[in-house]
């Protein structure tokens, strides 16, 4: 099975990083909403979490249909881990 990486990603004064353990990169997308929408939305390439105080939501975004690959031509695409690999991530502060 392999892992789906965004590295450099979430940031605020250091970088994030999000992996995700999946059979399918659609999947993993599921899976980061699940956890924290807020989070799919910005790797989307959308910040604005909001619509008019409404929440969007995985299927319909309130504006805009979530395609079936599920992610928008504007998000950040992962790294597909397939076999042994090792990251490091600094931080800062």
């Amino acid at each position: 099975m392999p892992l789906f990486v965004w590295d450099g990603v979430l940031e605020d004064y250091t970088s994030g990083m999000v992996c995700v353990l999946a059979r399918s990169e659609k999947q993993a997308w599921k899976m980061i909403y699940e956890k924290s929408s807020l989070a799919w939305w910005v790797l989307q390439g959308e910040p604005d979490f909001e619509i008019e105080g409404k929440e969007r939501s995985y299927s319909d975004s309130g504006y805009r249909k979530v395609p079936k690959c599920g992610y928008f031509k504007t998000a950040i695409r992962p790294k597909k881990i397939t076999k042994p690999e090792a990251f490091v991530v600094w931080g800062g502060g």
